[in-house]
């Protein structure tokens, strides 16, 4: 139901999802990827990008290395945590 005017329940809403609001998800295609290395070629410098990317690629696998060792810890917990139910009787 409508708490509008009867002109103005006829009408589109206000807002409508357009084409352009997809536009800024998603990966970007190959002219943004050209435009975005010749960037850090502008910034960097071409000797410095692989040390970039040799840093960005260990930082990603000590990222993941940690998560992991999160998981084995709440793991652990819970494994505990198990076990003291078990061994108490469920209390």
């Amino acid at each position: 139901m409508c708490m509008r005017s009867a002109s103005r329940c006829d009408q589109q809403p206000l807002r409508q999802e357009t084409p352009m609001n997809n536009l800024l998800i998603g990966m970007p295609g190959p002219g943004e990827l050209a435009i975005i290395l010749g960037v850090l070629v502008l910034l960097f410098g071409a000797k410095k990008i692989p040390e970039l990317g040799r840093g960005l690629g260990s930082a990603f696998f000590e990222f993941k290395r940690g998560i992991q060792a999160g998981r084995e810890a709440a793991d652990e917990v819970e494994r505990a945590r198990e076990d003291l139910i078990r061994r108490d009787g469920g209390l």
